[in-house]
């Protein structure tokens, strides 16, 4: 690994360890069993997850054997993934906050459901880019792993962000469509 990479590797384990450190110190407070820390909580695992499995990538990346291959196909696609449902549980947790702030104001009645819609939409999209992940590992056209282990974007990379933009675009709609609750 090139020293850039060993630095990358290194944030990406501190993020880490900084996650888990979010995570313990709202366990420890009080409101951590309620449903929106719950979803937080899944948000914070993936991030995780998605910083873990980078890392791994990296250094599994250039190196020949079965173990470095697979390592580099599984962690790339895990990264992936999660990031990916980040994006799912932060929708979740922010309709879910919505909806609480909602019942906590004197909003009339007809106005308090969060329109679950937008949700559903990135969350069919999201689920359809996993799909897509899935058939890109038998038909390389977002990313490849070429027969020295090392990762490549291809043509059609662009896919994998597309719907990432779709559900920042939702959240962003939401946070100005139910701004007057903040």
């Amino acid at each position: 690994m090139s020293p850039v990479q060993y630095i990358n590797a290194s944030f990406q384990i501190w993020g880490c360890v900084l996650t888990a450190i979010v995570m313990i110190c709202i366990a420890v407070g009080r409101n951590h069993h309620s449903r929106e820390y719950k979803i937080y909580r899944r948000m914070l695992i993936y991030n995780m997850g998605a910083m873990l499995f980078d890392v791994f990538a990296l250094l599994f990346r250039g190196h020949l054997g079965i173990l470095p291959s697979v390592g580099v196909r599984v962690s790339n696609f895990v990264a992936f993934s999660c990031n990916y449902l980040i994006l799912t549980a932060f929708l979740k947790y922010l309709t879910g906050f919505i909806s609480t702030k909602q019942l906590n104001q004197t909003t009339p009645a007809n106005k308090r459901n969060v329109a679950e819609l937008p949700f559903m939409i990135v969350r069919l999209v999201l689920e359809l880019a996993l799909i897509i992940l899935v058939i890109n590992l038998f038909y390389p056209f977002i990313y490849s792993i070429d027969s020295n282990n090392i990762y490549h974007r291809e043509p059609y990379f662009w896919l994998s962000l597309v719907p990432g933009a779709i559900g920042i675009t939702v959240a962003a709609n939401m946070l100005i469509y139910y701004r007057q609750i903040f």
